[in-house]
């Protein structure tokens, strides 16, 4: 013979589930409505500067 055995969920515990659900929709609805926003002279002028100066915090290492 086998037993049987019965899983009981408190309330709170099913409280707790809902609301961490809600929480957790709340931020991917969130993340899904913010759009970056990107000044586009900005980001041309970052990439002409990498044009002209591919590394342009690089330089020799001074050797003793």
């Amino acid at each position: 013979m086998g037993s049987r055995f019965h899983a009981l969920v408190s309330i709170d515990t099913v409280r707790e589930r809902f609301q961490l659900q809600r929480y957790l929709d709340s931020m991917e609805k969130m993340d899904d409505e913010q759009t970056p926003e990107f000044d586009r002279s900005t980001v041309q002028a970052a990439l002409d500067k990498l044009k002209n100066n591919p590394e342009p915090e690089t330089g020799f290492m001074v050797m003793g």
